[in-house]
């Protein structure tokens, strides 16, 4: 408070309050580290300079033998590299817990269509957590539509997969994706040098293609590809030519055929139509039948007539 003016200052806020911008000296740092200030004494050099008419510089100098501070280390290469790779690490474990989320809750969604109304007499399957039960027939048989439509590895990957703790669903994907990895080795059809090729199929059966899957084979549609003539002339009538206009034609053409129909699976969407049979033969009658149906006008008309009906 001494080094604050020449007279006697009873209290600092008769000088300076707190946010005041003011001149001050440096006059000693001691060996803690501790910085002594006057404000008298740098007044009184800028009014000697004032009066020598040299100018009065706004900087900092600091005290003879006062230790020059190092400037901040710029960031080198590999700083930048820790950076990057921390920055990553962040992101992707973010990335995990929104898919995992995510799962979670697709998981639960599915599991919600196949719940029992309280009485049912039904076989079920409960949920440790909830208590709540679900149709065990309908849940095996969604379990195994949906483990055919993996590659073998990744059944591999789920049947080998170990819980840390019991998990119901966990458990019964895993045995599913057993059963249907045992079902392939089992029907693994034989190579036969005389069998058509994919590429003669494919021609055969164009714009429809052929794709073949681990345990049997898919045929699909890019719409907007095929007798889109047709489909505008019936636009009136709601036909847009979508993977389920063409379900609709498909399922129209096998009311003929229900033992065909019933080795069928059909999984189109809005810009795709697809059909899975796990016998490839069964398919590719099925695929030649509807291709002829498809380019004999007579029969896409009334194939047309029938889906409207359904």
């Amino acid at each position: 408070i001494s080094k604050l003016a020449n007279h006697r200052v009873e209290k600092v806020e008769d000088v300076c309050k707190v946010g005041d911008m003011m001149w001050v000296k440096v006059t000693d740092i001691d060996e803690k580290g501790r910085v002594n200030l006057s404000h008298k004494d740098a007044v009184k050099e800028i009014e000697a300079k004032k009066a020598a008419g040299e100018p009065v510089k706004k900087s900092v100098q600091r005290p003879p033998g006062a230790a020059e501070r190092a400037p901040p280390r710029p960031l080198q290469q590999e700083d930048k590299n820790v950076i990057w790779i921390i920055g990553i690490l962040v992101a992707l474990a973010v990335i995990a817990l929104v898919i995992k989320i995510f799962l979670r809750t697709q998981s639960q969604n599915v599991l919600a269509r196949f719940e029992l109304p309280e009485g049912s007499d039904k076989p079920f399957y409960q949920d440790p957590a909830t208590g709540k039960k679900y149709d065990k027939e309908a849940y095996d048989k969604h379990l195994e539509a949906a483990v055919r439509q993996f590659s073998n590895p990744q059944l591999q990957s789920i049947s080998d997969r170990r819980q840390k703790k019991p998990d119901l669903w966990n458990d019964l994907l895993s045995e599913a994706a057993r059963r249907e990895l045992l079902q392939r080795a089992n029907t693994a059809p034989e190579e036969d040098e005389d069998e058509e090729t994919l590429e003669d199929i494919n021609e055969r059966i164009a714009p429809f293609f052929w794709v073949e899957q681990a345990a049997g084979a898919s045929v699909g549609l890019s719409t907007g590809t095929y007798l889109q003539d047709v489909f505008a002339a019936r636009a009136d009538e709601g036909f847009t030519g979508s993977g389920e206009d063409w379900n609709s034609l498909a399922e129209a053409y096998l009311e003929d055929e229900p033992a065909l129909r019933a080795r069928l699976q059909f999984d189109s969407q809005e810009d795709l139509f697809s059909v899975y049979c796990r016998d490839t033969e069964t398919l590719e009658t099925f695929i030649t039948g509807f291709k002829d149906a498809c380019e004999d006008r007579e029969r896409i008309t009334r194939l047309f007539a029938q889906a409207k009906k359904a």
